[in-house]
């Protein structure tokens, strides 16, 4: 059986390595008409310019699943088309292996396509992700009692996994991005606002909302963790203190113009690993999400895995 070769080998010379296997959830955005699903493998296969295997989603998690016999099937770049969700549940399945994810844009956000500089359009994605060099990068990994995913882009814990959480039985379908923003503020004014303690085994911070965040951008467009990046061997904590709904809408604020690094009450600091619990320890669990993923949250333990998967990252200089 052919096996995936480790990182410091993988790399190609220019493009992306086949075998090559695709991972469609057929459920997400334009892949529901008609004929749009085998369209997509046509377009791919003559893009590549070699043979594809196909999968098709049928459930949540299958899609690590897919993952998984890929890579151990041989596969040395696995496309996923789908929303971030279906990316995410890849990416449980390829972390550690040294396979290239390759994302096809097709869900609501999108979220590693804007941070990988991709086209949200997926032929226009096609065009760029075939020129691209694979390239090693970091994983996160949170870790909670009878739990533990990998993520790419950041973990979320208090009014950021509540929004999260609502938008998820709210209105993201029908509003798309825009239900993030709408849902934020509803969330903001019901939202009881619990202290987190975060630690990095050295020292101790308190305050109401973290990211712990592996890559730049948030929300896609705006960037949360100025220094960060996947290529970073740590990840970036952007803590917010604050009991108000109107705090946080000046801290969103703060977000989108780039100025919440100075901003009073934002602590921003790197390291390998973070704790995160609750004040007083003991209570429900405090809301979070991994990547847009859903999860039990407090306490969570969150460490970075350098050089753990390979993505197409955008030509530098």
């Amino acid at each position: 059986m052919h096996s995936t070769p480790p990182l410091s080998t993988a790399v190609a010379t220019g493009g992306l390595n086949g075998p090559f296997h695709l991972i469609l959830n057929p459920a997400a955005g334009p892949l529901r008409r008609r004929g749009q699903a085998e369209q997509l493998v046509k377009s791919v296969t003559a893009r590549l310019g070699s043979p594809v295997t196909h999968h098709t989603t049928e459930g949540p998690d299958h899609a690590r699943l897919l993952a998984q016999q890929a890579v151990a099937a041989g596969a040395n770049t696995v496309l996923v088309g789908g929303g971030d969700g279906t990316i995410n549940e890849a990416l449980q399945g390829l972390a550690g292996s040294g396979t290239c994810l390759a994302p096809l844009p097709l869900g609501t956000a999108n979220v590693l396509c804007s941070e990988l500089q991709l086209p949200h359009h997926v032929t226009a994605c096609l065009e760029q992700l075939v020129t691209r060099r694979p390239q090693p990068v970091s994983v996160g990994l949170a870790q909670w009692p009878g739990g533990q995913r990998h993520f790419l882009l950041m973990v979320g814990v208090g009014l950021d996994g509540a929004i999260v959480a609502d938008v998820q039985s709210g209105p993201k379908g029908l509003l798309g991005e825009g239900a993030y923003f709408l849902q934020g503020m509803a969330t903001a004014v019901r939202y009881r606002y619990p202290t987190l303690c975060l630690s990095d085994g050295h020292q101790q911070w308190h305050g109401n909302s973290v990211v712990i965040a592996n890559a730049r951008n948030y929300a896609g467009k705006f960037v949360l963790a100025p220094a960060g990046g996947l290529q970073r061997d740590d990840l970036c904590m952007v803590l917010f203190e604050g009991r108000s709904p109107w705090a946080f809408l000046r801290y969103g604020l703060g977000v989108l113009s780039g100025r919440h690094v100075r901003q009073r009450g934002v602590t921003i600091q790197h390291g390998k690993c973070f704790s995160i619990d609750r004040l007083p320890t003991g209570g429900p669990p405090v809301p979070g999400h991994v990547d847009g993923e859903i999860i039990n949250g407090t306490p969570l333990n969150v460490t970075i895995q350098p050089a753990s998967i390979q993505l197409p990252l955008p030509p530098t200089g």
